[in-house]
């Protein structure tokens, strides 16, 4: 049994998914698909899983790795190592390069990306790399910087973080906060002439440097929040802002502090793995993963302890006041829970992907739904997404195996129903990857996809046996979502011989097209002509299938 944790006016439910009963809406998996491999497309540990998802397109920015792939099946259109894309766009990394971050904004419809340029030279200082795409298209290139790092305690950076809001992106990183006007990025050439650095050891936290600059999906201006986990017990969480305009901003460290139930992190202890001794590094109490503003709303996930177990504390917290809305645990007693990111819709769904492994469960990828009615979120049942396969115990001279460092997920900017997970999983021995999962919000029971399905050619004429083309197109939709991997076609006869068949490839709003080479011959005595059935068929995200059919004819009539 599943236990989920809700405290709500300050009062801690403890629900069982027996008491939630059936969950009138559910998430289905989509799209999903394995992105990066360990040792084959970066030799990096950890891969510190992050992506982000545009109109059109999927981008991957992890340790060693830059891809895109195409929204639509998931097929990888551009790589590069993580060195040669920041070449590429202009800027020039000195060092070691890691700990990347990745934004889609769908208000500039830009993509906002940075990583740390780590030098490790006492006579030379970290840089931080910034790039914004030149379109909402993100194979069509990028314009980057290379901005010198200087905080308040020194030229070194530690766990850089990403955020935005309407008037600026924000790049913070051991004490100092670079403020880029939005404005600057989005024009012609772009730039960051009026970059301001604001420093303060106020940023800083008796847990390390570790804070995340708000990503406001309500589009607000300033001020923007900055968000970290402030204490070893965890009682307290710390807001700071940067007010003033974007071009002139102010850091005001004094908003305070916000209590929160107090959990402890599991330190060294790491998350149990199958057939090993050696356990799983599942993070500080940090806040590794984005904080989102949404609704007037401040909604986080983070690791913590509870009951020796690994455990997800998620949040949200009112934008107006720091008042803490509701907070609650994804939990299980026979599972670690960790590596959580979260995403919210403007409709309050919740979805946060995560890793579970325990002494029989390798670690695997997870996503689990929240819904909200009346201000109080409600979790159901994690979704597997894809699971391990095999132990991991790459720990980099450690005391855990190294993974994470974090997770990401996003709401689709085409559909609020939509979410993507981007999660680690274990693929082989000490092998990680990255998988890259759609999901789906539905309500309840759903209709099969709707297919319509024509030919080119409704008659083949004359029956002289040759092999003529004939080309079948049409649409499969869904409002839970085309599985695209079951699209198909099939071509039957009354003959019952062996005709075409395939996969069908999904283009943009379901719409397909193929081509089929069918015989136009009948048998002298068949009196109606030879009939010829393509079938089109797909499933949705629930497994429900649709099918549609048209026929082509050879007649007997030579008339024809």
């Amino acid at each position: 049994m599943r236990n989920r944790a809700l405290l709500t006016a300050g009062i801690m439910l403890v629900l069982t998914m027996e008491a939630l009963g059936s969950e009138a809406r559910r998430l289905t998996i989509g799209l999903n698909f394995t992105g990066s491999t360990s040792s084959v497309d970066s030799f990096f540990i950890p891969p510190d899983t992050l992506g982000a998802v545009g109109v059109s397109h999927i981008v991957e920015l992890i340790n060693g790795r830059y891809s895109v792939y195409r929204k639509s099946d998931g097929v990888r259109l551009q790589t590069s190592s993580l060195d040669q894309f920041w070449i590429n766009a202009g800027a020039s990394p000195s060092g070691f390069t890691a700990d990347s971050r990745l934004l889609y904004d769908p208000f500039s419809q830009r993509w906002f990306a940075s990583t740390g340029d780590f030098n490790f030279n006492p006579g030379g200082g970290d840089h931080l790399l910034f790039a914004v795409s030149k379109s909402s298209d993100p194979t069509s290139g990028w314009k980057g910087f290379t901005i010198p790092f200087s905080g308040p305690v020194g030229t070194f950076i530690d766990f850089p973080t990403l955020g935005s809001n309407r008037d600026g992106v924000y790049l913070y990183s051991n004490g100092a906060v670079v403020v880029l006007p939005k404005n600057d990025l989005l024009a012609a050439v772009p730039t960051i002439a009026h970059a301001t650095v604001l420093k303060s050891t106020g940023l800083l936290t008796p847990t390390g440097s570790k804070l995340q600059p708000v990503v406001d999906l309500d589009n607000a201006g300033l001020p923007e929040a900055l968000m970290a986990e402030f204490d070893i017990p965890g009682t307290e969480f710390r807001r700071s802002n940067i007010t003033g305009a974007a071009a002139s901003p102010v850091l005001d460290t004094s908003d305070g502090f916000i209590s929160v139930t107090p959990f402890a992190g599991l330190g060294n202890v790491g998350a149990e793995q199958p057939d090993s001794a050696v356990t799983i590094s599942t993070g500080s109490l940090d806040f590794v993963s984005s904080v989102i503003l949404r609704n007037g709303v401040i909604w986080g996930v983070h690791t913590i302890a509870n009951e020796r177990r690994a455990a997800l504390r998620w949040f949200a917290i009112d934008a107006s006041t720091n008042a803490v809305l509701q907070e609650g645990l994804i939990a299980d007693p026979n599972q670690d829970v960790y590596m959580g990111s979260i995403a919210v819709n403007e409709f309050n769904d919740v979805v946060i992907g995560f890793n579970e492994s325990s002494a029989t469960q390798f670690a695997s990828s997870y996503a689990v739904l929240g819904t909200t009615t009346g201000g109080v979120t409600t979790f159901g049942t994690p979704l597997l997404l894809r699971a391990g396969v095999s132990r991991y115990e790459l720990t980099g001279g450690a005391i855990t195996a190294r993974w994470g460092d974090y997770s990401a997920t996003v709401v689709d900017p085409t559909d609020p129903f939509t979410f993507w997970t981007f999660q680690e999983w274990v693929s082989a021995e000490n092998t990680w990857a990255t998988q890259i999962t759609q999901l789906k919000v539905i309500n309840g029971e759903t209709a099969p996809p709707v297919i319509t399905v024509s030919a080119s050619a409704a008659t083949l004429c004359p029956p002289n046996g040759k092999m003529i083309p004939v080309t079948v197109a049409g649409t499969i939709t869904s409002g839970s979502g085309v599985n695209a991997s079951t699209a198909a076609y099939a071509v039957t006869d009354e003959y019952g011989l062996v005709q075409p068949s395939g996969r069908v490839t999904l283009g943009p709003n379901g719409s397909y097209s193929f081509t089929i080479q069918l015989q136009a011959s009948r048998n002298g005595n068949d009196k109606d002509g030879r009939h010829y059935t393509v079938a089109v068929s797909a499933q949705d995200s629930a497994g429900k299938k649709g099918t549609a059919a048209t026929s082509v004819t050879v007649p007997r009539d030579l008339a024809h």
